[in-house]
């Protein structure tokens, strides 16, 4: 389990918000077919997300419930900053075709 302080929301025909100078940072690893860690908490005020592919093929991070979409290729990493998002536990998945039903998916917990 990752521990952060959270913030905002995002959807998948806008830019990731830009990450927030000086919050903490959680780090999600892609790889084929799976999330590590397997859960991520987010507390706070103010915090960084981090989806970084370690696989070989291209990966993303959805968490429709919160507005979340993080998609890197193969080697990439992404980091994007959240506000305000709503205390509650939300699924998280890999949302190219086949990675969810093999196993990549995560929960996310806002306190």
């Amino acid at each position: 389990m990752v521990i952060l302080a959270a913030c905002g929301g995002n959807d998948s025909a806008k830019p990731p918000p830009s990450a927030i100078a000086g919050a903490p940072e959680a780090v999600v690893v892609a790889t084929e077919m799976r999330f590590a860690p397997g859960e991520v908490k987010l507390v706070g005020t103010g915090a960084n997300l981090t989806l970084r592919d370690d696989g070989g093929l291209p990966h993303d991070l959805t968490i429709p419930s919160l507005g979340v979409y993080l998609l890197v290729q193969p080697g990439q990493t992404v980091t994007a900053g959240f506000k305000d998002l709503p205390k509650g536990t939300y699924p998280g998945w890999c949302g190219i075709q086949g990675h969810r039903a093999a196993g990549m998916q995560m929960d996310v917990i806002v306190e």
